[in-house]
């Protein structure tokens, strides 16, 4: 009893810590050995394998799909951009992705688009104009939106296009 009394507090501690990993390492040691002879261990390498093998099926899978879609979408006249490396940056692949798109939306060459836009007579426009709270005025005003900087101003030729109204300066232009 005396050798306990004569232990400081900080002793005390070092003694209980150490037997606490003592303890710990033991109980370790047997946790292992059991699972060792567990049957339904999971076995780690297996598992891996197994979702590599479904990461793979899918990957492929979705490869295939992509070609049939691209296949599809080019017999329909969609552009498809197949051909960028996306080996780099987000930034690059973004800025190269915007040059090969930067055509189809500044021309709009698809029929989708040039079917959205109809020629509004003198007589149809007074409609779209007034009793419409569908359709308004573009930001262009009666500006023609080609050329904004042109003095002529005339609704003679005027357009409907995305539930904008666009008044051109020339017949050409429509």
């Amino acid at each position: 009893m005396k050798d306990d009394e004569e232990k400081s507090p900080e002793d005390k501690k070092a003694e209980v810590d150490q037997a606490m990993t003592e303890w710990d390492e033991a109980r370790d040691q047997e946790e292992e050995a059991a699972d060792e002879d567990d049957p339904e261990k999971p076995n780690l390498e297996e598992m891996m394998n197994k979702q590599k093998e479904n990461i793979q099926a899918q990957i492929e899978a979705d490869q295939g799909f992509l070609a049939e879609f691209a296949e599809a979408l080019r017999e329909k006249g969609v552009p498809v951009i197949d051909d960028i490396s996306t080996d780099t940056s987000a930034d690059f692949v973004f800025v190269k992705l915007n040059d090969k798109i930067k055509s189809h939306f500044q021309m709009r060459p698809d029929l989708l688009e040039r079917q959205q836009a109809q020629k509004l007579t003198l007589k149809e426009l007074p409609t779209y104009e007034t009793r419409s709270y569908i359709y308004k005025q573009s930001k262009f005003g009666l500006n023609c939106p080609i050329c904004p900087t042109s003095a002529i101003k005339t609704k003679n030729y005027a357009v409907l296009y995305r539930e904008r109204i666009y008044y051109l300066s020339d017949p050409e232009e429509q």
